[in-house]
């Protein structure tokens, strides 16, 4: 059943522009880089990166990039951990599910823009972005209240990170899943190589290189 059969009623929060300023200040970037025209190429000049959605006691968390496949730009996590902190808080709120718009779930982390910011001269922003990506895989890990995840499409990468670590993983007939990294000798990373390692049967071992027990 769909969510909007149920008749709950739907309230939608739009990121704005002025919370770019923000994410900047978030990451700490010191040098002449830091004017509002440097910082929105670091970014995808969409504001609506990530929708929350929900009424009192379900929320929704719908990663809004389509044209990117839902790749993780630094604003959208920065945006999923101020808002996943706050339903946590809430009394009122009982479950957060978590999907994507279009024909991804998430394809990972946005590795065009830390390539951008780092070719700008925003040596510390690379850093940061993996530093709040795996602190909002831990979030969600270790979420107070049932995370559900709605893994329809492409999940890659730091896609696998934030819907693997949910209470609950729902797939689909369109799912097509990777893990990118090992295939070029780097660390499955996000958390992988704890799940995937573990999962029956060892299936998840050839994604992450070898097999952790």
């Amino acid at each position: 059943m769909k969510l909007a059969e149920t008749g709950l009623t739907f309230v939608c929060q739009k990121i704005k522009w002025p919370d770019f300023i923000n994410v900047a200040v978030e990451v700490g970037w010191e040098s002449r880089f830091t004017s509002p025209m440097a910082i929105r190429h670091c970014f995808d000049k969409d504001v609506d990166q990530v929708l929350f959605e929900g009424n009192s006691s379900v929320k929704r968390v719908i990663l809004n990039r389509p044209h990117k496949l839902n790749s993780l730009s630094y604003h959208m996590i920065f945006q999923m951990i101020k808002e996943l902190k706050a339903f946590e808080a809430d009394p009122k709120v009982k479950i957060v599910i978590l999907k994507g718009n279009g024909k991804a779930f998430c394809a990972g982390g946005d590795v065009l823009a830390s390539y951008t910011c780092l070719v700008a001269g925003h040596w510390s922003y690379g850093t940061n972005f993996y530093k709040k990506q795996a602190m909002l895989d831990y979030l969600v890990a270790t979420y107070g209240k049932p995370v559900v995840a709605i893994i329809d499409g492409i999940v890659m990468g730091g896609g696998a990170g934030l819907s693997l670590q949910a209470t609950f993983r729902i797939v689909t007939e369109n799912t097509v899943f990777a893990m990118p990294e090992t295939a070029i000798g780097h660390f499955a990373d996000v958390g992988s190589s704890y799940f995937l390692s573990r999962l029956p049967g060892f299936y998840g071992c050839p994604f992450v290189g070898n097999c952790t027990r």
